[in-house]
């Protein structure tokens, strides 16, 4: 938000799309992440590091005083990130690839973990 707010000092009369406008997904998990994160001491976003979405999510996380990172795949968890959370959330940006997700399954992860669904989604 930085730097909308010096492009706005800059170019007094910029005007930028309308920030409600996001696509179904996005804001999808953009409000379960916000849910996810008053019940979990450590956000996990498996996503690139190169995307906007997925970015987002982190920054929610960041927001909402949670500990969060960005992970592309599960081979790239820090074991040490871990050590003091008794609840972890994982999910992925709108655009991660399915096999990043489903090749998430850390072996710390116990076989039937809890699903949470923030909203059921009806298309």
């Amino acid at each position: 938000m930085e730097l909308i707010g010096a492009l706005q000092a800059r170019f007094t009369d910029i005007q930028g799309p309308d920030i409600r406008d996001i696509c179904y997904a996005t804001q999808s998990r953009q409000s379960a992440v916000r849910d996810l994160s008053k019940l979990v001491e450590l956000i996990l976003v498996v996503g690139a590091a190169n995307s906007s979405n997925s970015n987002r999510l982190r920054e929610i996380g960041t927001e909402a005083g949670v500990a969060r990172y960005l992970i592309t795949d599960g081979s790239k968890l820090n074991p040490e990130w871990l050590k003091d959370a008794r609840t972890v959330g994982v999910t992925a940006g709108a655009s991660a690839p399915e096999t990043s997700n489903s090749g998430f399954r850390p072996n710390w992860l116990r076989a039937d973990p809890p699903e949470f669904q923030a909203q059921k989604e009806t298309l």
